[in-house]
């Protein structure tokens, strides 16, 4: 099954794993909230899924390579759920690092929705990767704002950022959570190879045809 540059509706744990361990040079991804999942929001099963995930990522990146996972806390009958926290134990007991931790603040830094937090941790992990000392100053900052409104979908500049930093030309990308593609565009317009996974068929009806037309039709189709 050949997975380069293809955009995929599977459950992304039918895919990982049948994938080479070792092969990946960037994951860059959210692990779905609680409230994005099917059913009533269960905290022993989505520990499950977090620990589920970080095993599999941590399988198949390479020894050098990075996992990126944009995740926001949620508040759960009054309780916070550190779902980050987690995530750090998860990654650690996989044999992965922890390389960075940053925030990224989504919209206006003053706006105010009881609904969706406006930042989220930024988490890097790796083995033994490093920044090559030529992009070192390009991440150097702990909080990057971005004003871009779309829920659900990282701002492309900051993909870009991410991956020009973390990953060369023909490098491997792979989103296993891949909602509308915005990682798996960006890749492509930055000439890495991508893999993109979405379990959600009709999000990935509404968005595999974005890949031929690139990242200004990708744009205009979501607003």
């Amino acid at each position: 099954m050949n997975l380069i540059d293809q955009y995929i509706n599977d459950d992304c744990f039918n895919i990982l794993p049948k994938m080479k361990g070792y092969s990946i040079d960037l994951i860059f991804s959210g692990i779905p909230d609680m409230s994005q999942i099917n059913g009533k929001p269960d905290i022993v099963a989505y520990g499950e899924l977090i620990g589920k995930s970080c095993s599999e990522f941590s399988r198949v990146v390479k020894d050098k390579g990075f996992v990126l996972m944009m995740q926001t806390d949620r508040k759960l009958n009054g309780t916070i759920y550190p779902k980050q926290d987690i995530i750090k134990v998860c990654m650690r007991m996989a044999g992965m690092k922890l390389y960075q931790h940053k925030i990224y603040v989504k919209n206006k830094i003053d706006k105010k929705n009881l609904y969706q937090l406006n930042y989220a941790n930024i988490l890097i992990f790796t083995r033994n990767g490093k920044i090559k000392q030529s992009k070192v100053s390009k991440f150097l900052q702990d909080i990057f704002v971005y004003e871009y409104d779309s829920f659900g979908t990282f701002d492309p500049l900051f993909v870009y950022l991410i991956l020009d930093v973390f990953t060369k030309e023909n490098d491997i990308v792979l989103d296993p959570f891949a909602g509308r593609g915005t990682v798996c565009v960006c890749a492509k317009e930055s000439k890495r190879k991508y893999i993109g996974i979405e379990y959600d068929k009709k999000i990935y009806n509404e968005n595999k045809s974005r890949f031929s037309g690139g990242l200004n039709n990708f744009e205009e189709t979501n607003g």
